[in-house]
């Protein structure tokens, strides 16, 4: 009989010290097999630091265009931002991606990933917060960026 494997991901990572410490402890306890990060979360650099703790869960990039700051400034994104230069959840959805925001687009997300490796995680699947990820338009821009780093897997 073949073994059978089921992956429990918890989303969020670097959010809140409230996520990252009930994240952290499901891990610990082996309820959760995997999680993924916000990149451009107030505490991703704590979520970081323990998650190296854990080197037999799978950590991925929680890909964010919908809540904080972008990664690669407030000129950036601009239809997508308030006027404090913060994401905002219902733009994405409402807004139109021509060519020259889905470069944005994919330069945002190529500057998560590279965040979340220059703090030390193995980045080995990717995802996105509030499911932009599923938005038609982009998928050519999700497909770009796992060819850009070699990420076959997407939740």
């Amino acid at each position: 009989m073949s073994e059978v494997s089921v992956i429990i991901n918890a989303d969020d990572l670097g959010m809140s010290r409230e996520v990252n410490d009930a994240t952290f402890h499901l891990i610990e306890d082996g309820h959760v097999t995997s999680a993924t990060m916000l990149a451009n979360s107030p505490l991703i650099e704590e979520a970081c630091e323990r998650a190296s703790l854990f080197p037999g869960c799978s950590f991925g990039a929680h890909l964010n265009l919908t809540q904080f700051s972008p990664l690669t400034g407030p000129g950036r994104l601009a239809p997508l931002l308030d006027d404090d230069g913060n994401l905002i959840e219902e733009r994405i959805r409402g807004v139109s991606i021509d060519s020259s925001l889905a470069e944005e687009i994919f330069d945002e997300f190529c500057a998560q990933i590279d965040s979340l490796q220059s703090l030390g995680v193995a980045v080995g699947h990717i995802d996105s917060h509030h499911h932009v990820h599923t938005i038609p338009r982009l998928f050519s821009v999700l497909k770009r960026v796992q060819k850009k780093y070699q990420i076959r897997k997407v939740r």
